[in-house]
């Protein structure tokens, strides 16, 4: 596995648990909520940074 495929599934399984932690929205309260948002957004960018030729 060359290290690029595996930034990007490294990448992707942060995208999913991260996802997963902002949809506990009653668990994790507003100000991690919402950090959570930034962060998703951060790694959703970086995502399409990477996958923008594939």
């Amino acid at each position: 596995m060359n290290d690029k495929r595996a930034a990007r599934l490294i990448l992707d399984l942060a995208f999913i648990v991260l996802l997963l932690c902002a949809f506990m929205y009653r668990v994790t309260g507003d100000a991690a909520h919402e950090w959570i948002g930034v962060a998703v957004c951060a790694v959703c960018i970086t995502h399409n940074i990477l996958n923008w030729k594939l």
